[in-house]
């Protein structure tokens, strides 16, 4: 229950931020000036957009609690420990797109008021993003490859490549979305969205990414593996809707930071296809994080039998 109730608090706690944010914070001039809006169109127009985005921030601290919570149960056991890792990481991805749009409201206001910290405020919300794909897929990984471990399993080398067949067409098409934001003939420029050299993007940004994301497509393979090799159709079930929620929150996190890294936002709000696409992919996010919710809750009930 004191896990719960510290769940539900910290989830509370972002929403009445996000929502005092929100509404008293000045209006954006640019979103303004783009969109003909009164500042108290605005705010309306704004308090809008946030509800679905707390709906799947519901979800996905949900779903993590009930993971945590059937970690906390199988401690004991063999494969405690890493459940716990992978419940851990659940809730840093769902920590991930909390913290950055909350401190993005506030980043708002100070680059309105001070328009000269615009650039360090881009740069800011960049690694703050890569910061949390790491540390989430990081977490995720170490338990699933544990449990590989343990049950003793090993990924073919077809599989394998396959993988890393994956990861070298997004590596591609990312490298191509990111490139076309340079002036290529001055490699040093930070006149572009990233507010950074073309190399320090490179360095910092974009191979940190792709490492995070193979980490995150390596760890739904093993969980995978270890849902089609369990004894007993109820544990194997269980694990099955593990994997599809491990499967939708990890693509749904990539496609996410896919959008954002390689399509660079600005400090405003934009009502285009980019916003149907976040929300697109805060849907199938969500809809991972509820499957975990529901696997967690049957293998909680299996091992209290």
């Amino acid at each position: 229950m004191k896990r719960a109730y510290n769940t539900n608090f910290y989830y509370i706690v972002l929403v009445i931020v996000y929502f005092l944010l929100a509404i008293f914070l000045p209006a954006n001039w640019i979103t303004e000036k783009t969109y003909h809006l009164t500042a108290s169109e605005y705010h309306i127009l704004l308090v809008i957009f946030m509800l679905p985005v707390l709906i799947f921030w519901y979800a996905a601290f949900y779903g993590g609690h009930k993971l945590k919570e059937y970690a906390v149960l199988v401690k004991e056991t063999a494969g405690g420990t890493e459940y716990w890792q992978i419940a851990r990481g659940s809730l840093w991805l769902a920590w991930g797109i909390a913290i950055p749009s909350v401190l993005g409201l506030a980043i708002n206001a100070l680059v309105n008021a001070h328009p000269n910290f615009n650039n360090w405020s881009i740069i800011l919300i960049n690694y703050l993003d890569l910061g949390f794909s790491i540390i989430s897929f990081s977490l995720i990984s170490n338990g699933t490859k544990g449990l590989r471990e343990k049950a003793h399993l090993r990924i073919s080398n077809r599989r394998l490549k396959a993988l890393i067949g994956i990861l070298v067409c997004l590596s591609v098409l990312f490298c191509f979305l990111v490139f076309r934001q340079f002036q290529l003939n001055n490699l040093f420029s930070t006149a572009n969205p990233y507010k950074l050299p073309l190399l320090l993007v490179m360095l910092s940004i974009v191979i940190p990414y792709l490492y995070a994301w193979f980490l995150g497509l390596f760890a739904a393979h093993e969980m995978y593996l270890l849902a089609k090799n369990a004894h007993g159709l109820f544990y194997q079930n269980a694990l099955r809707q593990l994997v599809g929620g491990l499967g939708c929150i990890i693509s749904g996190s990539i496609a996410l930071q896919y959008l954002s890294s390689s399509v660079p936002g600005h400090n405003y709000l934009l009502l285009n296809g980019k916003l149907l696409a976040y929300f697109l992919m805060l849907i199938l996010t969500a809809g991972g994080f509820m499957l975990i919710a529901v696997s967690a809750s049957q293998l909680k009930k299996l091992e209290e039998i």
